[in-house]
């Protein structure tokens, strides 16, 4: 009866999801007020207010109740799919009964049970049809941004190996490197002046080492701080606006869905001010109206497309108009305050149904049309920026790691050794070490070697080296070294680097693994920690670079027994 992807999202982890039920909530709290409104009062609005958000929020206090109870495994141990709809309609009955217990307490209304009776089933309705669209309409949202991520994925993939030629590497290395260079210039200018003008005094020896001292702890310790920590460049996740711009252009007015829902939620307010007499031929009207302009402006979606936004948006306003206008002419209606309530309601309910509809017909068809919409929006500039900041970004913790350990160590090591001549009185030692100062402050970056990396089976044990202390390190490498070209090593120093540093800020992890298998066809790395595990969230600099480097073939899941995180990445020849 169902797709498999809607019994995933009727059962599984979506079943029972948060924003939308506060995207829904204005239009079905003032619906109640407009609906039950008859003078329009200030005291008459605030009590209907009260009692419509008091019936609502004990909706949700009962959805949040399911959420931890009978859906709180959900994610791995998935519920049957008719529970959903069970929670929907006694949900939705119980918060119809809740607002007219409100109401009457509020003297708003005095037959309780006539209003139970009246507004339970109506409100059950709704949570029946309601509560598994939630669902399906997050489910949609989440795949569509698991593939639109895919999308994005391939794409960096793709520009990164155009950005990693060694080419424009070297490029933008040598402007990194010469921008840092005229940045440390300036901040170490007093160390210079220092050095000219104190060391012809062979007295001023512990003044130049204090001042090395404290250039290496505060200068070259700054600028490399500053290199490490440069903000990360994203693609934008999909938010509705995207999902909805996409749904105008495939599936802009579902009738199949729009139209019985409206049936359902206009019945009640037809009775009870019209009777059953005129129920059907009021439906029909209504019906009918709210059909052919949607149908009309499905038309000039498809003949229009430049203008499809404007002439949907037209659509839900005359939508939202008609019923009431054809109200005055066909039946005759007065036009009073409840009239006026009943039609702001149907303008404010109509546009909502349908776009609620709308993007769960587009949940449930997923078709290729829509992906294709959503990767036309996917900003090809932007996807370039992105790959072209996580190189710029590599290159700066490359020059960062070599700031911290090699200058700033040279620095330390004459400041000493500066010491120890002064110390020993030894003037040409002295003269010496100032000189291998001075040159270490004029060409800074004369050792810095950012590309010339040695075989991964040598990198990998001086990467781990660095981590001695931190986190207990194990290396696992099968293969030959002739299959992991320089750039592969570089990417995998640096995603071996973003694991680490992950599995510290946020798993808490004490031990890593790293498992590396090196083909003819192909890389494949496993970085296992026994942290806390993945967490949900947006994706960050490490998803970025992760898919730079690997495009889709990527994934992060718990390590072996549920314990901690494991990152498993494919680099394909």
């Amino acid at each position: 009866m169902f797709s498999e992807s809607a019994r995933t999202a009727l059962s599984g982890r979506w079943a029972i999801s948060r924003d939308p039920y506060i995207f829904i909530a204005p239009t079905t709290i003032a619906s109640v007020i407009l609906l039950q409104a008859t003078t329009f009062e200030a005291a008459e609005i605030w009590g209907w207010f009260l009692a419509s958000t008091g019936g609502y929020l004990v909706f949700c206090f009962l959805l949040y109740l399911a959420h931890i109870t009978l859906y709180r495994n959900r994610a791995t141990t998935p519920v049957p799919v008719a529970w959903i709809f069970a929670v929907g309609f006694v949900f939705g009955a119980i918060k119809g009964a809740s607002t007219a217990a409100i109401s009457v307490g509020l003297n708003l209304e005095s037959d309780l049970n006539a209003e139970i009776v009246g507004r339970a089933l109506p409100a059950g309705l709704l949570g029946l049809a309601g509560v598994p669209s939630m669902a399906l309409l997050m489910h949609a949202l989440h795949e569509f941004r698991r593939k639109r991520a895919e999308l994005i994925a391939e794409q960096l993939f793709i520009e990164s190996k155009e950005v990693q030629s060694h080419e424009l590497i070297a490029t933008m290395s040598a402007q990194l490197r010469e921008k840092v260079e005229v940045d440390l210039g300036v901040l170490m200018e007093d160390l210079k002046n220092s050095l000219d003008s104190d060391s012809g005094q062979t007295d001023s020896w512990q003044l130049i080492a204090d001042d090395l001292r404290t250039t290496a702890n505060e200068t070259v310790r700054d600028v490399s701080h500053g290199l490490w920590e440069r903000p990360a460049t994203k693609v934008e996740e999909i938010s509705f606006l995207d999902l909805a711009r996409a749904m105008i252009t495939t599936s802009a007015f579902p009738l199949r869905y729009i139209i019985p829902i409206l049936l359902v939620s206009a019945a009640p307010v037809n009775i009870k001010d019209h009777g059953t007499d005129e129920l059907v031929v009021r439906l029909l009207s209504l019906a009918l109206c709210t059909s052919i302009t949607y149908l009309i402006a499905s038309w000039g979606i498809k003949k229009f497309v430049d203008y499809r936004y404007q002439i949907y948006l037209s659509a839900l306003v005359l939508a939202g108009l008609i019923p009431s206008v054809g109200a005055i002419v066909i039946f005759n209606d007065p036009v009073n305050q409840h009239f006026i309530g009943v039609s702001i309601t149907i303008a404010l309910w109509l546009p909502t149904l349908t776009i609620t509809c709308g993007l769960i017909d587009t949940a449930l068809k997923q078709r290729q049309e829509i992906l294709d919409e959503l990767q036309s929006r996917i900003d090809k500039s932007r996807v370039r920026t992105v790959s072209e900041n996580n190189e710029a970004i590599r290159l700066s913790n490359d020059m960062a790691k070599y700031l911290h350990g090699n200058l700033q160590s040279r620095l330390m090591a004459s400041a000493f050794a500066i010491e120890a001549a002064g110390r020993a009185q030894d003037a040409g030692a002295l003269a010496q070490e100032i000189e291998k100062a001075r040159q270490s402050i004029q060409t800074p970056f004369d050792q810095f070697t950012g590309i010339e990396l040695e075989a991964i089976s040598i990198e990998l044990p001086k990467l781990m080296k660095m981590w001695d202390g931190v986190l207990t390190t194990e290396i696992n490498i099968a293969g030959s070294d002739d299959f992991v070209s320089v750039t592969d090593t570089r990417n995998i120093i640096h995603i071996i680097e973003e694991c680490f540093s992950n599995s510290l800020r946020h798993g808490l992890a004490t031990e890593a693994t790293i498992i590396l298998i090196a083909t003819g066809t192909g890389i494949s790395l496993s970085v296992i920690d026994n942290g806390l595990g993945p967490r949900d969230g947006l994706p960050g600099l490490g998803s970025s670079l992760f898919n730079s480097i690997a495009g889709s073939n990527w994934s992060l899941v718990r390590g072996p027994d549920g314990i901690g995180t494991q990152l498993n990445l494919q680099i394909t020849k």
